[in-house]
């Protein structure tokens, strides 16, 4: 006959370490998924962050554009049909600011570039005096 008493012991070593080995990798796969779904969170949250940035800053360059000469400085002039580039960028969060507004960090900067229409842009696109092709850049 098989002393009983021996073999039990045995088993309860194995379970004690079966357990400690399940809590062990628990913790691990624990600890790596919330860093997973912490990256995927920050990832999505900053591509949304950049969307909405720039769909505010396409509604600037609407505004500015009413009266370009005065809002983009030396970058456009009265001159219609001759290609000039007028450029805004509103970096941070100064006070009273697009960026204070748009809730901008240190670093945030949003880039306006209005092209006027010149006469080497093909005749098919029916641009009239003062029309502009309008790029928006936002940047983290």
């Amino acid at each position: 006959m098989t002393n009983i008493s021996h073999k039990s012991g045995f088993v309860l070593i194995m379970a004690t370490l079966f357990i400690v080995i399940a809590v062990v990798a628990s913790v691990g796969i624990y600890s790596y998924s919330e860093y997973i779904v912490h990256e995927v969170r920050t990832e999505k949250k900053a591509a949304a962050k950049s969307y909405y940035c720039a769909v505010a800053g396409a509604r600037y360059a609407q505004i500015l554009l009413k009266n370009p000469v005065a809002n983009f400085g030396s970058g456009i002039t009265d001159t219609a049909f001759n290609g000039e580039i007028g450029t805004k960028t509103i970096t941070g969060r100064a006070t009273g600011t697009l960026g204070e507004d748009l809730n901008f960090s240190g670093n945030d900067t949003l880039t306006i570039t209005a092209t006027e229409y010149n006469t080497a842009t093909p005749a098919s696109t029916p641009w009239e005096v003062n029309n502009y092709q309008v790029e928006i850049v936002f940047t983290y």
